[in-house]
């Protein structure tokens, strides 16, 4: 009921919806650009290749650098998880 919170909830929406349009237009052109076919090995590759370049890439640094020092069993659940999904 406080209209902080809603307000900071309208924006976060807003925000999030706007960010996954630009990240499905981005999408979009990187499976033209390597032209997949639509087959389902296609989609594999083009999916370990964005995870391989963008997701691995800004998380390995985070758990390396990070105070709190994970496992590394820890960091690879974390870090595979968005290839999984």
């Amino acid at each position: 009921k406080d209209p902080n919170v809603q307000k900071n909830a309208q924006q976060g929406y807003l925000i999030s919806s706007i960010c996954h349009i630009i990240m499905a237009i981005v999408m979009a052109h990187f499976i033209q650009y390597t032209h997949a076919n639509g087959s389902w090995s296609d989609g594999l590759k083009v999916g370990f290749i964005c995870w391989l370049g963008f997701t691995l890439t800004t998380m390995l640094p985070n758990h390396v650098f990070s105070k709190e020092r994970f496992s590394w069993i820890l960091a690879a659940i974390n870090i595979g998880y968005p290839m999984v999904s």
